[in-house]
């Protein structure tokens, strides 16, 4: 590897440059009439998957056998495309594949006699009927994560062992252990290498399947009796905890390298870049310490070539716990998730050079939908787009973050920007992010006047 060396330190995230600001753009949607005999019964529509070139899938949702739900896709230019659900009463679009096809989840139904059973199914362009790929009336199957290039991992009783794995040609297989079972997957790579984990021999043990379908059963480190594959790279490393601590398989080993102290509950749950990138911001490891209560950003192991920090939340009480990754795109930005004592879901943003901060309170133009309740985040991409559903009925919206200088999201800064910047001039309400407010101080001011006047682009 080629990670420079580093000093471990616990190091809380202060922030260096002024908090982002968002600005949300609705997602343009199908309108689907749940009943025709019901004037204005129409479905609500609520996202669920965002690709790495901007597309957004999402489901119109008449939440009853009346109308079911139909899935569809939003480019970029704003163009809707409805995907074909056949059989399905009900069909959610859970995660892109290439060529255009889109893996479905969802309830199907014979036309004419039968019981209705759930199923996996990948939905193709222009295709009358979704291909089934596997189905079960004992539960539901899930896709635990998924790659745009083809591969996916789930679980379920579609497959022999209850965990599967779509390869990119889209042939459907079982994953397996030898002498191993209670099969848990937990991500897939581009490649199509797997981590998960398996009960083997009445211990808990991090696995790792190749592309070619072998399993590699990990190592625990020094001293533990269970260990855990929570995530995988690029590379085909996987990240997870052994002992209780956070560790990192490399790809060509199965010796797991701690990656915080000892003394600290904590587990890696996802990774982004490649290990062997030459920029010390080419590779970063991200998780939870501290029973769950704090986040962390590794840059590599701490045997000598890594480092860890603490980013936090800033504010070390009890508000928020039961922290989780949404998404990790990029070494230098991640979208995490807490809980609130009431068991609310609060969705937070971190950024290179910046604290841990509520997404909800960087938007300059929230959605109405959102007016007193949370956004829930459905992921994020490695343009900085964060998708969410806003409110309740849910609607969703892409988060774009605005340079500075811009207010409207144009890329430009001119005339638009400034009247904007001295129609908002002024302190900035308590918890709320002002588009004009470029340096994040609360106040609409002169300073943000002459970063607007530095950056004029005159469009």
């Amino acid at each position: 590897m080629r990670l420079a060396a580093t000093t471990t330190l616990l190091v809380l995230s202060a922030a260096q440059a002024a908090p982002p600001r968002y600005l949300a753009r609705p997602v343009p949607t199908l309108s689907y009439v749940c009943n025709p005999q019901v004037p204005g019964s129409f479905a609500s529509v609520r996202a669920t998957a965002l690709a790495g070139d901007g597309r957004v899938a999402a489901v119109a949702d008449c939440g009853s056998t009346v109308g079911g739900s139909k899935p569809f896709v939003t480019f970029p230019d704003g163009t809707v495309a409805e995907y074909a659900r056949g059989s399905f009463t009900f069909a959610r679009p859970d995660a892109f594949l290439s060529d255009g096809r889109m893996l479905l989840v969802g309830d199907t139904c014979p036309p004419v006699n039968g019981a209705c059973v759930t199923a996996i199914a990948e939905g193709r362009p222009f295709a009358a009927e979704p291909i089934v790929l596997g189905s079960s009336a004992l539960a539901a199957s899930s896709v635990i994560d998924a790659q745009d290039i083809g591969w996916a991992v789930g679980w379920g009783p579609i497959v022999p062992s209850d965990a599967w794995r779509l390869r990119a040609e889209g042939t459907l297989e079982s994953l397996t252990v030898a002498k191993g079972g209670g099969i848990m997957p937990t991500g897939i790579s581009p490649s199509g290498v797997v981590s998960g984990s398996a009960w083997v021999a009445g211990e808990l043990r991090a696995v790792r399947w190749a592309a070619s379908g072998a399993a590699t059963v990990l190592d625990h480190l020094g001293g533990a009796t269970s260990s855990s594959a929570q995530a995988i790279g690029i590379d085909g490393s996987a990240f997870g905890a052994s002992g209780g601590r956070a560790v990192w398989w490399t790809a060509t080993g199965t010796t797991p390298l701690a990656l915080l102290p000892a003394g600290s509950p904590s587990v890696a749950l996802a990774a982004a870049g490649h290990p062997a990138a030459a920029s010390a911001n080419g590779f970063a490891i991200f998780g939870t310490h501290a029973g769950g209560t704090r986040l962390f950003r590794a840059t590599g192991p701490l045997a000598g070539i890594g480092s860890w920090s603490d980013i936090g939340p800033i504010d070390a009480s009890a508000q928020f716990g039961s922290w989780s990754i949404v998404d990790a795109p990029r070494p230098d930005f991640v979208v995490a998730q807490a809980l609130t004592p009431l068991y609310q879901r609060v969705a937070f943003v971190w950024h290179q050079g910046d604290a841990l901060r509520r997404v909800d309170r960087l938007i300059v133009n929230p959605p109405q939908e959102a007016a007193g309740a949370a956004l829930e985040v459905v992921g994020a991409n490695a343009m900085g787009t964060i998708l969410v559903n806003a409110g309740s009925p849910l609607a969703p919206y892409t988060l774009t973050r605005l340079a500075s200088g811009d207010t409207d999201g144009d890329g430009a800064v001119g005339a638009a920007d400034l009247a904007e910047l001295l129609a908002g001039w002024g302190p900035v309400p308590t918890g709320r992010r002002a588009a004009a407010d470029f340096d994040g101080n609360q106040m609409v001011d002169s300073a943000d006047l002459a970063e607007l006047l530095d950056r004029w682009t005159g469009r």
